[in-house]
């Protein structure tokens, strides 16, 4: 039973001591993913700017490129239509690939190997 105790109290005092190692590793863990937010956003905000451009500049071309000619209607029609079915790709392919990983990560790894020990003491 003495033996029990001991080891208990062994486990609170090294879940007390790991305590202020979990939050700094928290601050850190959060610090980083806000960087990595940050140039994920810029990224895209360039990337979207250029792809944006990009079509507006080839639907002028296509829609000059018919101006004197009796498909002049359609090929604007059709440079709208290209322009909302890429759009709606381009929603679909990045709402899927635009999750980051926990910020939690590495504090729930320590975590983990924490527990481990504990039971492991026990």
């Amino acid at each position: 039973m003495f033996d029990t105790l001991r080891k208990a109290r062994q486990n609170g005092h090294l879940a007390v001591d790991r305590a202020g190692d979990y939050v700094e590793l928290m601050r850190i863990e959060l610090e980083i993913q806000r960087h990595e937010l940050l140039k994920r956003a810029a990224a895209f905000a360039i990337m979207g700017l250029a792809v944006l451009l990009s079509a507006i500049f080839v639907g002028f071309a296509v829609i000059t490129s018919f101006w004197d000619t009796p498909y002049r209607e359609m090929s604007a029609w059709f440079v709208a239509a290209l322009f909302v079915v890429t759009g709606v790709i381009a929603y679909f392919a990045f709402a899927g690939s635009a999750r980051m990983e926990s910020a939690i990560t590495e504090v729930s790894r320590e975590l983990q190997q924490d527990i481990k020990l504990a039971r492991e003491m026990m």
